[in-house]
């Protein structure tokens, strides 16, 4: 069980790879009636379009559905500029690969990217205790951090900000695949995609 874990957690982080910030209404959650009319097992997930779009299984995988059974997943569509999108949602089982199309129109964000913003480092990857990251030579006053899970949920963890660096608390954060956002009320100066395992 924990290697399967393990397998959804680095497979769910390189799907989050180039994330920005999500909200609730970027995401959702689809229930496919099994398009085989036989029973199979899903064995892997996946969106055509993973430069915009992310997706996640809603049941541990792989999983076994029945006949009459569904495919369940979430959906989440990462750029926030009000453009609708469209992208296939792949899944792997018994019979072959199958797709299912989702189209979504997110809300338009008024936090814009930093001209010159790029992926963060962050230290340890998976992270335990705490987590440092990196900023460079940003501006460190009112930064604000957002933890998005891999359902979009945002979290405001507590953290530090030093010289150069921000140390995040992530004791309490339940493990998981997340991915960090550095931000003021205007801009994102950076995104890092980090694992957390307790």
């Amino acid at each position: 069980m924990k290697k399967y874990f393990y397998a959804f957690l680095f497979t769910t982080l390189f799907c989050l790879v180039g994330t920005t910030v999500q909200a609730q209404d970027t995401c959702k959650s689809y229930n496919v009636p099994n398009p085989h009319g036989a029973a199979m097992t899903i064995y892997k997930i996946w969106v055509v379009d993973s430069t915009n779009f992310t997706v996640e299984s809603l049941k541990p995988l792989p999983y076994d559905i029945t006949a009459t059974g569904t495919v369940d997943f979430r959906v989440c569509l990462l750029p926030r500029d009000g453009v609708k999108r469209t992208t296939q949602v792949r899944y792997q089982n018994t019979h072959g690969t199958s797709s299912y199309s989702v189209t979504i129109t997110p809300p338009t964000s008024s936090v814009k990217r930093a001209p010159d913003q790029a992926p963060l480092s962050a230290y340890p990857n998976p992270a335990s205790n705490r987590v440092e990251i990196a900023l460079g030579a940003f501006e460190t006053n009112n930064l604000s951090v957002d933890l998005i899970d891999s359902r979009g949920n945002i979290i405001n963890p507590s953290f530090e900000v030093g010289s150069f660096k921000i140390v995040l608390n992530t004791a309490t954060i339940a493990s998981g695949a997340y991915t960090i956002v550095v931000k003021n009320s205007t801009h994102i100066f950076g995104v890092s995609q980090i694992a957390v395992v307790h």
